[in-house]
């Protein structure tokens, strides 16, 4: 069996960009919007522009599924990660640079830690954005998607 329509280009599209995140599972803002957010510890990643059914692209909320938690167990370890990146995020979205480079780099930190990893790479390449944008801010009506130029 297969997958047709627009949902499958989706789909398509999230399992391709896993490799520039760095990341193995992405879900899109429509599914995240489905999922119980109890049974998952996931993070917002970014903002891309997908075209449904032919339309003009727009701009949605893609999020990484950093792993499952069936228990809703609200002490799980990434967890307190998820939030700050979340929250980094945020102050991405609001054109808070300073604010959101100082909180991916704690989310960096954080997964140094807990994953005994050399880096994070979602919170390293949010952390290049806000130094990007804070040397040369987004247009004012700049929808959250990062161009690259």
């Amino acid at each position: 069996y297969g997958v047709v329509g627009a949902e499958a280009t989706v789909a398509d599209k999230l399992e391709e960009i896993n490799k520039n995140y760095g990341t193995n599972l992405l879900i899109s803002q429509a599914t995240y919007q489905r999922i119980s957010h109890d049974a998952f510890v996931i993070r917002p990643i970014d903002v891309l522009r997908f075209s449904h059914r032919g339309d003009n692209p727009r701009a949605e909320m893609v999020y990484n599924v950093m792993t499952k938690d069936r228990l809703g167990n609200i002490k799980h370890k990434l967890r307190p990660v998820a939030t700050l990146h979340q929250r980094g995020f945020r102050r991405y979205r609001d054109r808070q640079f300073a604010e959101a480079l100082e909180l991916f780099r704690e989310v960096n930190t954080m997964m140094k830690v807990l994953m005994a990893v050399e880096e994070d790479p979602p919170a390293v390449l949010m952390i290049k954005r806000c130094e990007a944008y804070l040397a040369n801010p987004p247009p004012l009506h700049w929808d959250g998607v990062w161009d690259e130029k």
